[in-house]
């Protein structure tokens, strides 16, 4: 896995943050059309289309069910515009319930609305997509945001309904087919079909969906663990770009930063760490970024690592994720999922290591094609030498090398004592 020929990254991994406007992150912002004071993220190139040879590597990156927001919005094969304007005006009806006002007047002036409200935000959602938008016009924008959007919330309403009574058959076809909702839940998560998500954010206030009620619509949704998607905060929610870093902010919970300040070290395979006295151990309930190395004083030492859920939709949500760090997230401490994807790649080189995580509880793999999982999670990394940015010329560099040493040298005692001339050169450090 490791060995694979270097290429160009996925994403470029010096995009300069600029469009927009200049202010920072959970800033106060007065708003233009005199209404109170909002909190929210203002994304800067945060949406950004993929090359296509990295497409040709891994087709995760282009929906095959939906298009959300301007990137695939002229692809004839995704029609589901019908489907989004019906849900849309559903959700315009929740707002009026028995007003006893005309319920097609009723529809348009809330949409109109919210139109006038996405109007005033134009600059902010066109400095959001880091490729020129110029050929959409501001009509067009404004109708491919207002539509998504609006379906977007009201598909979350109707799947947590339908749960709750334990009526999902009732629902449409592509919300109660497990294989249409799984298309449909891989699209929603793609780089390229991202919407900001302060737009989500402000429809949620609109219909009285609080924080957390739309961190629950989201897990019942995605199938995403309770105690993993509640960890995060009001703040943290509005820090997110869009739905996907969102998605991310519950793998990391919310973390900036990792807690790793040099570059990574090549690690072995999972069964040659385990001659060299390691075990492994899950870590369950936590996001990707709860991984551990204890250095023991008795005979064996301790790696324990998050639960991983390897389902329909894992690879190209993590694939989706790193594509987002790499081209968005400009420090190497910014990117936790690369990270953990990296120490993923080292330890399974082999069938047998996957198995090893396995029977270790580490990999829950769902699929019963257990061989056809390996060969996607070896082939996860094929390309992406931003992954491990400068690992060669790290190995090599003196001052780095001694630090490395350095830091090894309490394992190698160990290993010296446990295990005689056998030494453990190359681990990982936090």
């Amino acid at each position: 896995m490791g060995s694979e020929t270097q290429q160009q990254p996925l994403a470029p991994t010096s995009v300069p943050l600029q469009g927009g406007d200049d202010s920072t992150p959970d800033e106060i912002h007065p708003e233009e059309d005199g209404s109170s004071p909002e909190i929210h993220q203002v994304p800067k190139l945060c949406i950004f289309k993929l090359d296509k040879d990295t497409k040709l590597v891994h087709d995760v990156y282009t929906p095959k069910t939906i298009s959300i927001g301007p990137t695939h919005y002229k692809n004839g094969k995704l029609r589901m515009e019908l489907v989004k304007k019906e849900y849309a005006c559903k959700l315009c009806e929740r707002l009026g319930g028995d007003t006893g006002i005309d319920q097609q007047s009723f529809i348009g002036s809330t949409v109109t609305d919210f139109r006038n409200y996405l109007s005033i935000r134009e600059a902010k959602i066109r400095g959001s997509y880091a490729w020129d938008t110029s050929e959409i016009t501001s009509d067009e924008l404004i109708d491919i945001i207002s539509w998504d959007a609006m379906f977007f919330i009201e598909i979350l309403l109707k799947y947590n309904e339908a749960v709750k009574e334990g009526n999902v058959s009732a629902l449409d076809n592509f919300l109660k087919s497990p294989e249409s909702k799984i298309e449909l839940m891989i699209d929603l998560m793609l780089l390229e079909n991202q919407i900001p998500l302060f737009i989500h954010l402000y429809l949620c206030d609109k219909y009285e969906i609080d924080t957390k009620s739309f961190i629950l619509l989201l897990s019942t949704f995605f199938n995403i663990e309770e105690s993993l998607a509640c960890r995060l905060d009001k703040n943290t929610v509005r820090r997110a770009c869009h739905l996907l870093d969102l998605r991310r902010l519950m793998e990391t919970g919310g973390e900036e930063k990792t807690k790793i300040t040099t570059e990574w070290v090549q690690v072995d395979s999972a069964t040659t760490l385990t001659k060299y006295g390691v075990k492994f151990r899950p870590i369950r309930g936590t996001g990707m970024c709860s991984y551990n190395f204890t250095r023991s004083k008795l005979f064996f030492h301790l790696l324990e690592i998050p639960v991983m859920h390897i389902d329909e939709c894992w690879l190209s949500r993590v694939l989706n994720m790193m594509a987002l760090e790499t081209g968005y997230y400009l420090d190497f401490d910014e990117r936790p999922i690369c990270q953990f994807i990296f120490l993923i790649d080292c330890l399974i080189q082999m069938f047998e290591d996957m198995q090893l995580l396995m029977d270790s509880k580490i990999l829950i793999v769902k699929s019963p094609r257990k061989m056809e999982v390996y060969e996607k999670l070896i082939k996860i990394n094929v390309g992406k030498s931003y992954i491990c940015p400068a690992i060669g010329e790290h190995l090599y560099n003196e001052t780095n090398e001694q630090r490395i040493f350095c830091c090894c040298e309490i394992i190698r005692q160990v290993a010296h004592w446990a295990l005689g001339d056998k030494t453990i050169d190359r681990l990982f450090f936090f």
